[in-house]
């Protein structure tokens, strides 16, 4: 009784063609998605709320220095007026 084997060399060959085309496929998916979801990241970071201090972070930032000078004196003045309290 003879029997054939269950894998041939041309099932063989055909596997390997296959797992090679989807390897490339794969390949070239990730490639293809990588950019998306960088920019799904920096839309999500972007729409996400900022902190109290970042915020006054940034206001802080954009302000003259002659503003940051009038506003640190005024808060100045303040503590020392509810120090002496």
């Amino acid at each position: 009784m003879q029997t054939t084997p269950s894998v041939t060399f041309e099932d063989e060959e055909d596997f390997d063609a296959k797992q090679a085309r989807l390897q490339e496929e794969a390949r070239i998916a990730l490639a293809r998605a990588e950019p998306l979801a960088r920019m799904q990241m920096e839309l999500e970071r972007q729409q996400r709320k900022k902190s109290p201090v970042t915020e006054l972070t940034e206001l802080v930032c954009q302000l003259s220095f002659i503003h940051v000078i009038a506003i640190l004196s005024y808060l100045f003045i303040l503590s020392s007026m509810i120090c002496t309290t």
